[in-house]
């Protein structure tokens, strides 16, 4: 389990990495630090719509980001996969003509 936390964690490490700085700023403080609106714009010293449309952004980018992986990890082809599938289908062919020449 502590494997699978510490990947996650460097996973989302580097998709903050990717963010401005004033986005990641801001969800750190938001989220990370549990900070309000007003003492996340007080911090930063910026207004509190600010802190709003760069979080909106940094979590919509977050989710693009994630989008795009998932989409990447679909598409890209994996040979593992693909010959335990025709591997098996191999198999199944095989006992199919094996049973018919019985």
């Amino acid at each position: 389990m502590l494997h699978h936390d510490s990947t996650d964690r460097i996973a989302m490490l580097e998709d903050l990495r990717r963010l401005s700085p004033q986005q990641r700023a801001v969800l750190v403080l938001r989220y990370f630090d549990d900070l309000t609106e007003a003492d996340t714009a007080a911090a930063l010293g910026i207004s509190v719509g600010t802190v709003k449309s760069h979080a909106r952004d940094a979590l919509a980018n977050l989710r693009n980001q994630q989008s795009d992986e998932e989409q990447s990890a679909a598409t890209t082809w994996k040979p593992w996969t693909e010959h335990a599938v025709l591997g098996s289908r191999c198999e199944d062919d095989e006992s199919t003509t094996t049973r018919r020449a019985k």
